[in-house]
């Protein structure tokens, strides 16, 4: 009787062990489940921010590069007072020539300024 009990203990005992190893083994599963989870956001998190500092350079970037556009601007900016130029223009011929330039004279050398004609 007393082997009996002792057996009956002994599988208690034994299935008590299990339990608490599978409650063990489950927990470990979480856990590393859940540490998993935070290393994937952690890594998302970290590809944002640097997708954040690629756009910010690139922004930086665009604007002390100077662009086509830009640079056609600057081209208009520098014949946006047509007037002073042609007084200008006027003013230099006269002193090479002598002469006041005629109207073509003028035209020819707004048209060269521009690029239309060589």
């Amino acid at each position: 009787m007393e082997n009996i009990f002792n057996k009956n203990k002994i599988e208690f005992l034994i299935n008590k062990v299990s339990e608490i190893t599978q409650k063990e083994k489950d927990q470990i599963v979480k856990l590393q489940a859940e540490e998993t989870e935070k290393a994937r956001l952690l890594a998302e998190e970290e590809k944002a921010k640097k997708e954040q500092e690629l756009l910010l350079k690139q922004s930086v970037s665009d604007q002390f590069t100077p662009s086509q556009n830009a640079s056609t601007n600057n081209n208009l900016n520098q014949t946006i007072d047509p007037v002073a130029e042609a007084d200008e223009f006027r003013k230099n011929f006269k002193e090479q020539y002598g002469r006041e330039p005629s109207s073509g004279e003028i035209q020819m050398y707004w048209l060269r300024k521009q690029g239309i004609v060589k």
